[in-house]
């Protein structure tokens, strides 16, 4: 009676042991995954971010543009007008 209660304690032991060995291994598996997958997040949100920055120049700088254009045109017709009025 005694040496099976020895024996069913070794076999859990053992048993417990691979079961241990097998889970920290996984975990470290997924845990590398998941920083891979972190690493490759960032890479992409830089992109974005890199991609949103210079369509925002290109906006920006087509809008300032538009408006030193628009300006310009005040600005004549103003000169015009203050040429017209010394007359």
């Amino acid at each position: 009676m005694l040496l099976t209660i020895e024996i069913i304690g070794i076999i859990t032991m053992i048993i417990l042991s691979s079961v241990s060995v097998l889970s920290f291994i996984m975990i470290n598996k997924i845990l590398s995954q998941l920083k891979y997958k972190n690493y490759l997040m960032e890479k992409m949100t830089q992109n974005i971010y890199m991609i949103a920055s210079k369509k925002d120049k290109e906006t920006c700088n087509k809008l300032f543009d538009e408006y030193n254009d628009t300006n310009k045109d005040e600005c004549k017709y103003k000169d015009k007008n203050k040429d017209t009025s010394k007359i």
